[in-house]
């Protein structure tokens, strides 16, 4: 028999989300058998899996050792796992409290496991923070693999939620840093309709126009079904001629939406291979050795908690100051409420 009691930082869950946790290679039909014949109970009751668990509920498993280890996977497994994951640096923890933990994630890195034997942040965040108490941390926010920047994650089950929900209401504010070709001289706002392309997993973007003079207002003639509707303002910070380095704040949030939006629109992010211009890309790989798009989530705002920065990677911040579009405080830039549209 395995006992399972419910601390602060596990309560606030369903039980049968915990048991798929606890259980990852028993099948739902199976965890719902074992609820039913009384096989798994809580708090010396029979359970139906719904229920919210509370700090101080007790969870009981009545499986032979063997059982138990058969559906919780292999040990020696999660041993040699552990050990291949990155260690973080800590100086890339930007904040930490009992319940989230904010991070700022490097480039060429997946924000989750998008295949089965992938090492992404999640796992990184896991092997750092070294959870015993049954809950495995999350990540509330997602980066594309070569976007650098604030990774926000949930230590507990009240922390992801808090996150999760500030996210998904827009209650937090987040903003980008990222260099586009051509030049921009005052904050504008892009309307578009997004979709998915079905060749390269690439979005397309079709840009709506904007009226200054209506704010953020969407157009109200392309509210109809099946529309999806995204938003993305841009704030100039400085240009050199060729190049403007924006300050990017998301509006909606869909997948490559600042990439596809800002290319629709004539401004590609430098560096950009699967949106961007070739020629451009080309050659700033030979002058700075640029892999990937420059793209950083550089500020995130989170009420009751603060104001957050992550700092620069050294190739993004080499190619500002080499083209002439580095800010002295550039930290700034994101306090002036002047540039708010």
């Amino acid at each position: 028999m395995r006992e399972i009691k419910i601390n602060q930082q596990t309560e606030g869950t369903k039980l049968l989300r915990k048991l798929t946790n606890v259980l990852p290679d028993a099948s739902l039909g199976f965890i719902h058998k074992m609820l039913r014949k009384k096989n798994i109970t809580l708090n010396d009751s029979k359970a139906d899996g719904n229920e919210i668990l509370k700090n101080g509920d007790v969870v009981k498993i009545f499986f032979s050792d063997e059982t138990f280890d058969k559906f919780a996977g292999s040990k020696e497994a999660d041993m040699t796992e552990a050990r291949e994951v990155p260690v973080l640096d800590p100086e890339r923890v930007i904040y930490e409290d009992d319940d989230i933990i904010l991070v700022n994630k490097p480039s060429d890195m997946l924000s989750q496991k998008a295949g089965k034997d992938d090492i992404s942040m999640v796992e990184i965040i896991v092997n750092y923070t070294r959870c015993n108490d049954g809950f495995k941390p999350a990540v509330a926010n997602r980066l594309d693999r070569n976007t650098s920047g604030i990774i926000a994650a949930g230590k507990t089950v009240k922390g992801l939620k808090f996150l999760s929900d500030g996210f998904k209401k827009r209650e937090f504010e987040k903003y980008y840093l990222c260099p586009v070709a051509g030049v921009i001289k005052a904050p504008r706002l892009f309307n578009g309709l997004w979709s998915k392309d079905s060749h390269g997993n690439k979005v397309r973007i079709k840009d709506v126009g904007w009226k200054p003079e209506e704010g953020r207002a969407f157009p109200k003639e392309y509210f109809v079904k099946g529309n999806i509707p995204v938003q993305t303002a841009v704030y100039p910070v400085k240009d050199n001629g060729e190049i403007t380095l924006l300050k990017v704040e998301l509006l909606s949030g869909k997948s490559h939406q600042i990439r596809a939006q800002l290319s629709e629109a004539g401004f590609p992010l430098i560096g950009d291979h699967k949106y961007g211009r070739r020629n451009v890309n080309d050659h700033f790989k030979r002058k700075y050795g640029i892999e990937y798009q420059l793209l950083h989530a550089y500020m995130l705002e989170i009420p009751g908690k603060g104001l957050f920065f992550a700092d620069l990677p050294e190739r993004f911040k080499s190619f500002l100051q080499g083209e002439d579009l580095w800010v002295h405080g550039i930290q700034e830039v994101f306090e002036d409420q002047r540039l708010r549209i």
